[in-house]
């Protein structure tokens, strides 16, 4: 495999952890939903959303290891 294609996945990899980070931190979504006129329903929905989108990005970040 050449380096560069390591650097790459190692790239993806990265990202996909930042973006579970970011995704899975509610304090920062609360606030940001706090700011959208949501129902208590719709509020359930987007987090529910949230935690499959994270779980899929999750699941791909081991795609290159380390």
């Amino acid at each position: 495999m050449s380096k560069k294609l390591i650097r790459l996945g190692l790239a993806s990899r990265v990202a996909r952890q930042f973006a579970v980070a970011q995704i899975l931190d509610f304090e920062a979504a609360a606030e940001a939903f706090n700011e959208e006129a949501m129902t208590a329903e719709e509020r359930r929905a987007a987090f529910s959303e949230l935690r499959l989108i994270a779980e899929r990005i999750a699941a791909g970040a081991d795609d290159f290891p380390v």
